[in-house]
């Protein structure tokens, strides 16, 4: 796409995502059809659940950036914790889960970002 893209994400109404009873909402910052390269999300999950699970992508690079709350990343290598205001890249090839660890009153609100092959 070759146009300059404005919105505002409080107007998007969030997807719920449900798997093997675990949910989390995502709100599309910049879809992949509107940039084509790139794509952006924010993520909302409740505490002690996850999003997305244990997974890895062959080619994609991901991008976590915690805005509000705790969370812990699971690698091969082991956890991983993040605090407000910290990021983990994730190159391609590479296995994480994101799980929300915050305080049981406060949501983990992060943005994710990917570029695409």
């Amino acid at each position: 796409m070759n146009k300059i893209i404005i919105a505002n994400y409080r107007e998007t109404e969030p997807q719920v995502i449900s798997r093997e009873g675990n949910s989390f909402a995502v709100k599309p910052v910049i879809r992949e059809a509107d940039a084509g390269k790139c794509a952006a999300s924010f993520v909302e999950v409740e505490p002690g659940r996850y999003a997305y699970g244990y997974h890895y992508h062959e080619v994609n690079e991901e991008v976590f950036y915690i805005i509000r709350g705790h969370a812990v990343v699971r690698t091969p290598e082991g956890e991983k914790n993040l605090k407000e205001g910290m990021r983990l890249y994730s190159p391609p090839a590479r296995r994480e889960r994101m799980l929300s660890a915050t305080d049981p009153l406060r949501k983990s609100w992060s943005i994710w970002m990917w570029a695409l092959a």
